[in-house]
């Protein structure tokens, strides 16, 4: 999902940018997104065989541009109307290509810039020292900008040939261009829906959270019901025998009342999560604006949340005004956000950082003398640095990529906060101490949160 987000940072950067200042700011930013060695884009010369580059990036940025012999390179392939993907050993393939030898590549991709009329007119070309690791993606991110590409190419080919076609040439520019736009709108689209999926998952991890609570005390219940039973029937057959002691059934008894309040206590904490999870999941059926007491809300929520922490060693614990904490609010909405926070903080804060007994995460709710409701949810983690700490709310972004995380549970809290629940909200972090973030809403939210 990062790399989505690269290219659509590309696609806006390059919305007003065209003839060399373009072909360098875009094989620069593609360059960073593939993580090549070498980057280029060349314009094919047909009655010489040779390719001339027109934007040529290293690691240490722009280069000066070079010619080269375009026979027995895979770059003559690629001008033929091929796409050329060669992972590793391209050497072996093209052993009379002295250039590659020279450079001591082994991986190479290869994409067709074309014109209006289907004709290769250029190549985009990325050359690895090393193995290729994700070839499908370095293909994928070539083709996806080839027509922004050979459209500006294109354009820089006629603008020398023919200086009075400008006004026919920008049309073709402002079309390629909607071509983009359009592919950019379809993109957040699909990201809002991403993040409607993820905000159904936040209700998922609520049922198999409380899921897990329940299972404890039914399974201490049913162990102690079968202890009863083996009590009782112990005691019948000392009374069938007739040879039932004062001892034994004094132990008797002592057995039977122990395994009652083990089942009438496990009974009640049961009962008490099945009330929380059906306060909880009616907020997220029902979410109108309601008036919430917090001194009773939250330990619900909590409650809720408590078997992830707990998986995680974390010591989940909050902190009340003991004064009256009546807001007027959308309860489900701001259930995700509290769950989405304290999920970030218990699955991200700590790792091995942070001795198991030592984990700690707080939730304080107050009430401030201006009447906003203050949210503060904290912990004494490893932190986040601050190159991190600038990205946070952007949607897809993760630091546990591969990990199962979709990077969208902070942009989600940021969307709920500072739109339907119309608040704000901050983070600060230090590294090696731990991270806060506080959210600050209205005592009533607007009637138009949706």
């Amino acid at each position: 999902m990062q790399n989505i987000q690269q290219m659509l940072d590309v696609i806006r950067s390059l919305k007003m940018s065209y003839g060399s200042e373009f072909f360098s700011s875009l094989t620069l930013q593609l360059h960073n997104i593939i993580e090549a060695d070498f980057t280029f884009i060349a314009r094919i010369n047909r009655s010489r065989n040779v390719s001339r580059s027109i934007a040529f990036v290293t690691d240490e940025g722009v280069q000066e541009d070079f010619e080269y012999d375009l026979k027995d390179t895979p770059c003559s392939d690629v001008s033929h109307d091929t796409v050329c993907v060669y992972p590793s050993n391209v050497c072996e393939k093209y052993p009379l290509d002295q250039l590659l030898i020279d450079m001591g590549i082994r991986g190479y991709v290869g994409t067709p810039l074309h014109d209006s009329n289907g004709n290769v007119v250029g190549i985009i070309v990325g050359l690895f020292k090393n193995p290729i690791a994700q070839p499908e993606l370095v293909t994928d991110v070539f083709q996806f900008f080839e027509g922004r590409i050979s459209a500006e190419l294109e354009r820089s080919i006629i603008v020398e040939q023919l200086k009075d076609t400008n006004a026919s040439l920008e049309q073709i520019v402002d079309a390629r261009t909607a071509e983009l736009t359009q592919a950019l709108d379809s993109l957040e689209s699909a990201q809002k829906k991403m993040i409607e999926h993820a905000k159904q998952a936040s209700l998922g991890r609520l049922v198999v959270g409380v899921a897990h609570e329940i299972n404890t005390p039914l399974g201490v219940g049913i162990l102690a019901g079968t202890t009863l039973a083996n009590a009782v029937e112990q005691l019948a057959a000392n009374i069938d025998s007739k040879r039932l002691t004062k001892l034994q059934l004094t132990k008797s008894c002592e057995e039977i009342t122990e395994a009652s309040d083990i089942i009438n206590f496990n009974l009640v904490r049961a009962a008490e999560l099945v009330s929380n999870f059906k306060q909880i999941s009616s907020d997220h059926i029902n979410d109108e604006k309601v008036p919430l007491d917090m001194n009773q809300w939250l330990p619900n929520v909590l409650g809720s949340l408590s078997a992830l922490a707990i998986s995680k060693n974390v010591n989940l614990t909050s902190q009340i005004s003991n004064a009256p904490c009546l807001v007027e609010i959308y309860p489900a909405k701001l259930y995700q956000v509290i769950s989405n926070l304290v999920t970030n903080a218990v699955r991200h804060g700590f790792d091995d950082f942070v001795p198991e007994e030592e984990r700690q995460c707080m939730v304080n709710v107050l009430i401030t003398a201006e009447e906003v409701l203050e949210i503060m949810v904290s912990d004494n983690g490893r932190g986040i640095e601050k190159k991190i700490l600038k990205q946070v709310y952007e949607p897809f972004f993760t630091t546990k990529r591969g990990k199962g995380d979709m990077g969208l549970g902070m942009s989600i809290v940021y969307s709920l906060v500072t739109g339907p629940l119309n608040g704000n909200i901050s983070i600060t972090s230090k590294l090696a101490e731990g991270t806060r973030v506080v959210v600050s809403l209205p005592m009533r939210t607007p009637n138009n949160a949706k």
